[in-house]
């Protein structure tokens, strides 16, 4: 019921997409996509993605393919991710 809660307390709905050109990137993804990604900001979010809880690992795993299917990408990074890159 994490998820029911947390969604139905703040509804969520994406900023404008910004493309973001990466030249020093490492990433393979990036590199492959002409270094440069498209980046929205989904407020309203946190404790969604846990990774220790299997509701919210499902249901992260669930939103990041729609997005993707959505946006026709073959990939989709979250703000944890970030550093890496």
């Amino acid at each position: 019921m994490i998820v029911n809660e947390l969604i139905s307390q703040n509804p969520v709905s994406p900023s404008v997409l910004y493309l973001v050109d990466m030249p020093e990137t490492n990433s393979r993804i990036i590199q492959e996509n002409n270094h440069q990604i498209y980046c929205a900001k989904y407020p309203r979010l946190k404790g969604l993605f846990r990774k220790d809880v299997e509701e919210t690992k499902s249901f992260g795993r669930k939103f990041c393919d729609h997005i993707a299917e959505k946006r026709n990408n073959k990939g989709f990074f979250t703000s944890d991710e970030r550093p890496k890159f």
